[in-house]
């Protein structure tokens, strides 16, 4: 710094080489671009950011540091929110024919889709099937008469 000003050695805010002591300046380079960030909401509009660094290759000997923003940001998820849809139970069905003409079972069932559930509303509760016995009307008549057959038979 002999002979010169501090005005001289720093000048638009970087320091001016000596020329007298073999510097090489390099003015910094921009890195990639890093990935953009998770979106801050699901829905209604939030934010993303990304960012880069002054490092490919970083400023040396007094050069300039790179030109333009190291962070950006943008709108992400703009779509409206909407609010959580439960799911609804559709009609039972018919019942089913029933499995023995004495003591049988029927069946019927039905579907959560009246509405579908949806923008992280509920299944429906409770269960999609029924059961029930059936024929056994029939059936009371009919053991009534085998036992009293058979307690007369053991009986004579």
């Amino acid at each position: 710094m002999k002979g010169q000003q501090l005005s001289d050695v720093f000048r638009y805010g970087r320091q001016i080489p000596d020329p007298h002591v073999g510097y090489t300046p390099i003015n910094g380079g921009w890195s990639l671009w890093s990935e953009w960030s998770t979106c801050t909401f699901s829905c209604g509009g939030g934010l993303q950011q990304r960012s880069r660094g002054c490092n490919n290759p970083p400023p040396r000997d007094g050069a300039f540091y790179c030109v333009g923003v190291s962070i950006e940001n943008q709108v992400c998820n703009r779509e409206c929110c909407t609010a959580p849809v439960n799911g609804g139970w559709s009609n039972w069905l018919e019942w089913s024919t029933c499995s023995a003409t004495c003591g049988g079972l029927q069946h019927r069932s039905r579907d959560c889709k009246n509405p579908l559930p949806r923008d992280g509303g509920k299944y429906c509760e409770d269960v999609p099937f029924d059961n029930r016995v059936c024929n056994n009307d029939c059936c009371t008549v009919f053991m009534i008469k085998v036992v009293y057959l058979h307690n007369f038979q053991l009986n004579n």
